[in-house]
Formats: C-alpha cells, sequence, structure tokens
C-alpha cells in the first residue's frame, strides 16, 4: 500500500480527483500527528469519533495508528467534503487502502450529533476539528461528551486559536 500521508507531506500539496494541485493547508503538523497517533497506540480506542476531514490528514494519521487493532466504529463528520473539500480526504483514505475503516456523514456537526446522541451511540475517542469557532465547538463537545464513556479522551486541535482558547477557561 503506498504511503499517501508521507507522500502528501513531501510535495506539500493535494491533487484532486480531476488532477488540480491544491497547496497543502488546514492540516495537522507532523509533529502533532506523530504525537495523536502515539496516544492513540496507547489507549487503543475502539469507538472513534472525528469532526473534519478536509484533505484527510489527521484521518491518515489515525487510520495509520488504529490500523493494527480491531475497532468497532470510526464516524467521520465533515459537512463539506464534497463541496468545499472535493472529497480528497474520502480519495487519500481509499488510496491509501482505509476505505472500509470509517463512516463518513456529510452533514453539519450541531445536526449529525444529536442524532448520534439519540442512537445510543458511544464513544472512548473523539478528535475534534471543525469549525473552530466557540460556538459550534462548544456544541460539539456538549453532545461529545454526553456520548463519551468514562475514560474517554477528547483532543481539540488548533487550541491556538482564541476561539477555542475561551473552552479552555
Amino acid at each position: 500500500m503506498p504511503d499517501i500521508l508521507a507522500d502528501i507531506l513531501t510535495k506539500g500539496h493535494v491533487t484532486t480527483d480531476q488532477g488540480e494541485q491544491i497547496p497543502l493547508h488546514s492540516h495537522l503538523p507532523e509533529p502533532e500527528g506523530r504525537l495523536l497517533q502515539a496516544w492513540l497506540r496507547t489507549y487503543q480506542p475502539k469507538h472513534l469519533l472525528e469532526i473534519g476531514l478536509a484533505y484527510g490528514v489527521s484521518s491518515l494519521y489515525i487510520c495509520q495508528a488504529i490500523s493494527p487493532w480491531s475497532i468497532k466504529q470510526y464516524e467521520i463528520i465533515d459537512a463539506f467534503q464534497s463541496s468545499q473539500w472535493q472529497r480528497v480526504g474520502v480519495s487519500h483514505l481509499h488510496q491509501a487502502g482505509y476505505g472500509d475503516l470509517y463512516r463518513l456523514h456529510e452533514m453539519r456537526s450541531e445536526l449529525c450529533l444529536p442524532q448520534f446522541l439519540h442512537q445510543g451511540m458511544r464513544f472512548d475517542f473523539a478528535f475534534i476539528d471543525g469549525w473552530h469557532t466557540f460556538d459550534h465547538a462548544l456544541v460539539e463537545f456538549y453532545y461529545i461528551n454526553r456520548m463519551l464513556d468514562v475514560g474517554g479522551i477528547v483532543i481539540f486541535d488548533d487550541l491556538h486559536l482564541p476561539a477555542l482558547q475561551k473552552l479552555r477557561a
């Protein structure tokens, strides 16, 4: 299987299915990706949730880490995967051989998460990297916290942003 993640990081751009090259932006930097993988390997969660797929960089880090053990679910929410991100993240996951490891929900997180709660879904790991406003991140955390198993882990990406700093207070 080709190392799609290494290729993306080396080239510094992604390529759409139509052949358009887009400079890599809005992605998890490599040191943070490796730290994320270390946490995943240490805790070996079975029920994962990720908000925000974009180009699929963080999802590739996650899939590389979790592929050695059996997981029960990996849900990804990204309302804009087809429109804004041109399905590049989905394409990367399939090219890397992870097409059967996750389930994508192309809807807004503030609508999808209440459905998950209503369905009785539970998670022991969540990575929040969606719309980086205070209100969106707060709503996402509110619902995730209601579905989080005891001892579960929630990781917020981009905590340096002022809107997310407010969540830490």
